[in-house]
């Protein structure tokens, strides 16, 4: 039994509270570039600095002209903020299943909904490519949205992902490969939208200098909460609740902060070599718990993979508790991620039912913390964990 200040947890915020009060005091921060090899996305021309993602995916659909209740595809296994992205747009969520080896669109669960579909929001989960190919192929003529939330370092045949739909978002909030807190990149790859996107984002008005009040301290106190000892001791207390299915986001539709706009571009520095710890560490976690789906799929993407999430679907959900409960006892946050996606989904329309490979395998989910800035003796901890969980032998493949 490992004591709660020990506990590693599950995220690992990479700007701190010093690193914020030392970006409210400075200005002038390089503008924001998005590297395609080929092509390079550049603020003030294609790319645009927002509050977060749902607020660019919100700008992105309504910058499609779509009929007004039209029907925008999302995995059912997403962020909830996707889907008040898809309401604040005036736009109706038509719901798809997941493929539970992948977390990618179900194709046939596609199909199925495709004559109800007038947009797709592609989510590249856990950072592994969403198939474009194969959703693009069933909705000829369709736009589609990249989220790129989780995807920022992965790529595609060689081509950084969020560069092939018709407009692409980023997130930089906490938790996300870059995190700043908050912040967010719209990308526009289709020349025609950009002025019906220009406009939207002139009315939110001038980009601010900081967060708003509340939310710059929430940001400062999680920065500093989601580290030992105060986390293991807070959860341990019963005082962090880290998991709170059926909430529904609060989501500013704003332009990014000069703070965040400072904290993004300085985290920006470095970005190929935290992937490469991604990647390193998620190749140890796979060899230590065996060939585990969706895990062995991410790996064996080798480098167009950014390695940023290590999720694991057992065999059941009495397993999963179970492997929690173990992992927690070691000191090892093992958590739950998006577990509100069927409560929230239900108020914008969703029946259980409709999507029965998520609703079996969310039960089945559990994440391992991954993170790049893990000492030795927490990875040495976490993969013991992992070979005294039995997680070889409780999975499915």
């Amino acid at each position: 039994m490992v004591v709660p200040w020990q506990m590693i947890p599950r995220y690992h915020p990479q700007v701190g509270p010093c690193d914020i009060l030392r970006a409210l005091g400075k200005h002038g921060a390089p503008r924001h570039e998005f590297d395609g090899g080929g092509r390079t996305a550049r603020e003030g021309e294609d790319l645009f600095t927002l509050s977060g993602a749902t607020a660019g995916l919100t700008i992105a659909l309504r910058a499609l002209g779509l009929p007004e209740g039209g029907g925008v595809a999302v995995p059912i296994y997403t962020c909830v903020t996707v889907f008040e992205a898809v309401r604040r747009a005036g736009l109706r969520c038509v719901f798809v299943d997941i493929d539970p080896t992948t977390f990618r669109y179900d194709l046939d669960s596609l199909v199925h909904r495709r004559d109800a579909v007038d947009a797709a929001i592609l989510v590249h989960t856990f950072g592994y490519e969403g198939n474009f190919d194969g959703v693009s192929n069933l909705l000829p003529g369709r736009p589609i949205i990249e989220d790129c939330s989780h995807a920022l370092g992965s790529r595609s045949g060689g081509m950084p992902l969020g560069l092939r739909g018709a407009v692409s978002a980023f997130s930089f909030n906490f938790h996300k490969p870059v995190s700043a807190g908050g912040g967010g990149w719209l990308i526009v790859n289709e020349p025609a939208l950009l002025p019906a996107v220009r406009r939207q984002v002139e009315q939110l008005g001038d980009p601010p200098h900081r967060p708003a009040g509340r939310a710059l301290w929430q940001r400062m106190l999680k920065a500093a909460l989601y580290r030992r000892p105060w986390y293991g001791l807070l959860l341990g207390c019963g005082l962090l609740h880290a998991d709170r299915p059926g909430t529904l986001p609060d989501v500013p539709m704003a332009r990014m902060s000069h703070v965040e706009h400072t904290l993004i571009s300085e985290g920006l520095v470095g970005f190929a070599d935290r992937c490469r710890r991604y990647r390193d560490w998620a190749r140890r976690l796979s060899e230590a718990a065996g060939p585990l789906a969706p895990a062995c799929h991410f790996v064996a993407a080798g480098d167009d993979w950014n390695g940023y999430l290590w999720p694991v679907v057992l065999d059941s959900r009495t397993r999963r508790e179970e492997a929690v409960r173990f992992f927690r006892r070691r000191g090892v946050d093992a958590y739950l991620l998006w577990l509100e996606c069927l409560d929230a989904a239900a108020q914008y329309g969703y029946r259980r039912g409709d999507c029965p490979q998520l609703e079996d395998a969310l039960g089945r989910l559990m994440m391992l913390p991954s993170y790049a800035e893990l000492t030795a003796k927490q990875q040495r901890r976490i993969l013991q964990a992992v070979k005294e969980s039995g997680l070889r032998q409780g999975g499915r493949a």
